[in-house]
């Protein structure tokens, strides 16, 4: 199986996206491959090609914010995924300064917040709630992703 990850182009080559990606590939890269599409892609691909990629080569996409929003390029990615009946699963990672850790979380929707800014607030996530890493693995391992509950978090 392949993990998508979907992050703002802000944050590529930063410190907060190298430590991200390594945390992401050393925690599932035994159960899966993580595309990082700012260069385990080809470099020139149009805005579509990514989302396509991530809708039909991938079976999981896992998504960070940015200053507490995503930009256009995830909210669309996301957006999709639910409306393709959650094919790929849609999850968002949070880091937890509290928790000291990563968390991760089942995504319910997206919604438009400033059209205007393609880049940071474009949009927001509401996620259901929280998957735990292990059970994160062995979801991955069986390709048995849950549908997002009602319930917000």
């Amino acid at each position: 199986m392949k993990i998508y990850y979907a992050h703002s182009n802000k944050e590529i080559n930063s410190p907060v996206h190298r430590r991200r990606e390594i945390f992401l590939k050393e925690t599932f890269g035994k159960v899966a491959e993580v595309i990082d599409p700012s260069h385990d892609l080809p470099l020139g691909m149009l805005s579509n090609q990514y989302i396509d990629y991530a809708l039909n080569e991938c079976g999981l996409v896992i998504a960070t914010e940015y200053l507490d929003f995503i930009g256009r390029g995830v909210y669309t990615i996301l957006s999709k995924c639910i409306q393709q009946d959650h094919k790929p699963r849609a999850i968002l990672m949070r880091e937890d300064e509290d928790k000291l850790g990563v968390s991760f979380y089942l995504v319910r929707e997206v919604a438009l917040v400033e059209p205007s800014d393609w880049v940071v607030r474009y949009g927001k996530v509401t996620v259901t709630r929280e998957v735990k890493l292990l059970d994160l693995i062995e979801l991955l391992t069986s390709k048995n992703i849950p549908d997002a509950e009602d319930k917000k978090v």
